[in-house]
């Protein structure tokens, strides 16, 4: 039998606060995105218009797992199935094969949003980098979960390197989705102002 239940995995006023960072990023992406034919020239739009939505969905799940901690659901399951099918005793090669797994596809993700992204990358530089913030985050976290490496003892500066990046990753996005918006706001008024004369 799997051994999880749904439950609040990070109480903390800090898990809260991050949380309700998460929840704020995601909706001012989504703002971003249903903005995205006033903020964003036609030749690029199709690609903000991915890369935003990507954002609004990595926010959600983001924000769904800081409370539900769907990992160690996975962790759960994989546990359940190494020990009925007996390989149990390998679980170690496994972890370590996922935690390269993992890196190998944020590095994949990277590479994909550098080549496929050109043309947005000047808009939404604080954006990506708050994607890189939190899927290193992630690795990091995976590598915890499996005692690749222990977290708590990483800090900079006094603070948790983890915690660190993942309130810098979602502070990015936040900061980049309302410069975006700002510069819709500032293309309105402009119109405005040509239209008055």
């Amino acid at each position: 039998m799997i051994d999880w239940q749904p439950q609040i995995g990070d109480p903390t006023v800090i898990g809260w606060l991050i949380t309700v960072q998460y929840c704020l990023a995601g909706i001012l992406a989504v703002k971003v995105l249903t903005n995205s034919a006033k903020i964003f020239s036609i030749e690029t739009r199709k690609k903000q218009q991915k890369f935003w939505l990507a954002l609004v969905v990595l926010m959600i799940f983001l924000g769904i797992n800081k409370q539900l901690d769907l990992q160690n659901l996975l962790i759960a399951i994989g546990r359940y199935y190494a020990h009925r099918d007996g390989w149990f005793e390998y679980r170690r090669i496994i972890q370590y094969s996922c935690v390269i797994g993992l890196l190998v596809i944020i590095g994949l993700v990277l590479a994909w949003l550098i080549k496929n992204l050109q043309a947005i990358i000047k808009a939404n530089r604080l954006a990506i980098m708050g994607c890189c913030c939190l899927l290193m985050f992630i690795a990091v976290r995976v590598a915890s979960f499996y005692h690749v490496i222990d977290t708590m003892k990483m800090t900079f500066m006094g603070s948790n390197v983890a915690w660190l990046l993942e309130v810098l990753g979602a502070l990015l996005i936040v900061i980049n989705a309302r410069v975006r918006l700002r510069s819709r706001f500032s293309i309105v008024n402009e119109n405005r102002k040509l239209s008055r004369k």
